[in-house]
């Protein structure tokens, strides 16, 4: 095989298996949202929204918006909220 084929050959793969990893990287990435209410069913406006890793511990906080709605964004693994 000579050099350039080699090179396209080379970089075809390098390329397919970057793509591979990224998209795997995106899928363990996730996000959790929701919407925060009273009892009536009226929203709570910046209500504390607390997220646990409960295999590492380790906590997000975020507030609701003037709606209620939280958006937090997550790696993998067990939660508590």
């Amino acid at each position: 095989m000579n050099r350039r084929r080699l090179f396209i050959v080379l970089t075809v793969g390098w390329i397919a298996g970057a793509a591979a990893c990224f998209g795997q990287a995106s899928a363990m990435n996730g996000e959790i949202s929701g919407t925060v209410t009273d009892p009536t069913g009226s929203a709570i406006a910046s209500a504390a929204v607390n997220i646990t890793n409960l295999g590492t511990g380790f906590r997000k906080t975020g507030k609701t918006g003037d709606s209620g709605l939280y958006r937090l964004y997550l790696f993998t693994g067990l939660r508590a909220l």
